[in-house]
């Protein structure tokens, strides 16, 4: 019984440290070991599909938020320009 509890409990303690740190450290990169071939790998797995996923929404709206700061500074040029 110890044997299989150990076996459950340090996957599990492993995935929830990742995701603990991902959290306290908003580290993107964090990735969990989903090598296992059980449920806690699928979770796991899962984990990471996300983390990507919302990796790449965030820099995507970095991007947009750089677009629309440079237009806004075109804009207020212009804005100046024909003030004058």
């Amino acid at each position: 019984a110890y044997v299989i509890a150990r076996a459950i409990n340090n996957p599990v303690k492993a995935l929830v440290n990742v995701m603990q740190s991902a959290e306290q450290n908003a580290d993107l990169t964090l990735r969990a070991d989903d090598s296992r071939q059980d449920e806690l790998g699928q979770v796991a797995g899962t984990f990471n599909s996300f983390m990507e996923k919302f990796q790449e929404i965030l820099t995507q709206v970095r991007a947009r938020a750089q677009e629309v700061a440079a237009a806004s500074t075109e804009i207020a040029a212009s804005s100046e320009e024909m003030a004058r």
